[in-house]
């Protein structure tokens, strides 16, 4: 459950900059989600292409050069490296239930 709450904080910390800006996170928001989505996606194989949807779905109103730039930052590989790391530690039984509940919203 403590996962669950820490990838529901997370998106939650971040969505609200992404509607802001025309990308639509802070640098390091935009690493923090594609952390979680990645972590997902390698935790819940089974629905990795949803988790790929909804990463694509990010950015999707933004050009792929902006999306690019934003990847190679110190901001972004920061929030990125300490989120997979911090979602790593847990059991990986806990990180599919918590993706997959994810990925229902619950």
């Amino acid at each position: 459950m403590k996962m669950y709450r820490m990838l529901c904080l997370a998106a939650a910390l971040a969505l609200p900059i992404l509607a802001l800006a025309k990308l639509p996170f802070t640098n390091a928001g935009f690493g923090q989600v594609e952390g979680i989505l990645d972590f997902c996606a390698q935790a819940d194989a089974q629905n990795a292409p949803k988790y790929q949807e909804q990463k694509k779905s990010l950015a999707n109103e933004v050009p792929e050069k902006e999306v690019e730039e934003a990847r190679k930052t110190q901001e972004y590989r920061d929030g990125y490296d300490s989120t997979t790391d911090e979602l790593a530690k847990a059991p990986k039984e806990q990180a599919v239930m918590s993706c997959t509940n994810f990925l229902k919203g619950k």
